[in-house]
């Protein structure tokens, strides 16, 4: 089929592994194989599709490592691998695809450090990193992605002292529980206006809660750290 642009196949019972001949479909844009039970590394032949924008492999059984030719599909707006047995580290070649909006890689086990963000993810809007097995500290690069309105890396064994995030003037969401931070709740954070969700719970954090000017927040979970003093005046208006 020379000319199909998109295919979802998503939802299905579908096994095996993912057949190279993909590859023959050159002027696909969309390709969807989700929740189905496909198995095996992801074909090299599918990364020459490179008028693929949208790339969602989420809920199978896919492992090894996420393929470094990924680079190559430069038009990619949404990648999603979430849900899968994938190891090893983010390649440092992901963070070429200059045109990603959408990054999900939660629940599979990769590990290492995360990479810092290059200031060619300048359209990454949602960036999902949660369940896996990363260690250090959140890159400060990665507080430069002005365009995030998520950020969820919960559920690793990052640790450190959460960084300043004042340019992340879009966020909307931060989820970092399940953590090993330490340190104080920058105060920086108090100048996000646009946070709906904040979720710090389960870490190592002290000192006392300092929330005032968060006035769209609508989901607050703070528990299981260390924090100290009254509850802030603030939160209760």
């Amino acid at each position: 089929l020379p000319k199909l642009t998109y295919l979802d196949l998503s939802y299905n019972s579908l096994d095996g592994e993912i057949p190279p001949a993909l590859a023959n479909l050159t002027q696909l844009k969309r390709l969807t194989l989700s929740n189905n039970k496909f198995q095996g590394l992801i074909p090299r032949e599918l990364l020459f599709l490179k008028n693929l924008t949208v790339l969602d492999l989420s809920y199978n059984s896919l492992d090894g490592e996420i393929p470094l030719a990924l680079a190559n599909l430069t038009q990619l707006k949404s990648l999603t691998l979430s849900n899968n047995n994938f190891q090893g580290p983010i390649p440092g070649e992901l963070l070429f695809l200059k045109n990603l909006t959408w990054l999900d890689l939660s629940y599979n086990s990769l590990d290492g450090e995360i990479p810092p963000a290059r200031t060619n993810l300048t359209q990454l809007e949602s960036l999902i990193l949660s369940y896996n097995k990363f260690q250090g500290p959140i890159p400060r690069e990665l507080l430069f992605l002005k365009n995030l309105t998520v950020l969820d890396l919960s559920n690793n064994s990052l640790d450190g002292e959460i960084p300043r995030p004042a340019n992340l003037i879009q966020l909307q969401s931060l989820i970092l529980s399940n953590n090993k931070f330490q340190g104080p709740i920058p105060r920086e954070l108090l100048f996000l206006k646009n946070l709906i969700v904040l979720d710090l719970s389960y870490n190592s954090l002290h000192g006392q809660i300092p929330l005032a000017n968060l006035t769209q927040l609508k989901r607050l979970t703070l528990s299981n750290n260390n924090f100290q003093g009254p509850i802030p005046g603030e939160l209760l208006f």
